[in-house]
């Protein structure tokens, strides 16, 4: 009798220990689902000009779509990607580019040299001096292309380099 209420007992705590994990991992899906959700929109974020001045996305453009391209100017993907940007231009005309490192101002300044990009009126170069990006947009690598429409809610997301052709069918 001893025996088969030990064994009850048992049994009884083997079953609270399931449901118990069962209901943790389920609160995690939960958790996980929500961060997905608000990186369905445009986070509010803070970055910086090369000259250190504060730019939000209360600064951007209203109206139009943006693409946010995460990026190291000592990176070759990066730069092949930033150059096929610029080939192809004509096709972000109505949109607006946040090329965004966190890297030195200095490196950034000098890929800004490298690429002319300073003669483009759609194109801002960003410095993550906080080192935030990963903790606003998810974990990323470099280069990460991140398009949003003009409502500000994200489109498609990339990771590693990406064809322009990729990037340019969500900006219409």
């Amino acid at each position: 009798m001893k025996r088969n209420i030990f064994l009850i007992g048992i049994m009884l705590l083997v079953m609270l220990s399931f449901v118990l994990i069962l209901k943790s991992c389920l609160s995690n899906d939960k958790s996980e689902q929500v961060t997905i959700n608000q990186r369905k929109r445009l986070p509010a974020f803070t970055f910086y000009n090369l000259d250190s001045t504060r730019f939000s996305n209360i600064n951007l453009g209203i109206g139009v779509n943006t693409c946010i391209i995460y990026f190291d100017p000592d990176c070759d993907f990066c730069e092949s990607e930033i150059s096929s940007i610029i080939a192809n231009i004509t096709a972000f005309k109505n949109t607006q580019l946040l090329l965004i490192s966190f890297n030195s101002p200095e490196k950034i300044r000098a890929a800004e040299q490298k690429f002319k990009l300073n003669q483009f009126k759609n194109i801002r170069l960003l410095w993550d001096k906080d080192v935030q990006f990963d903790s606003l947009f998810g974990k990323s690598i470099i280069p990460s292309t991140f398009i949003y429409n003009k409502d500000q809610l994200l489109l498609k997301e990339y990771h590693g380099l990406v064809s322009i052709k990729a990037i340019t069918q969500w900006l219409n």
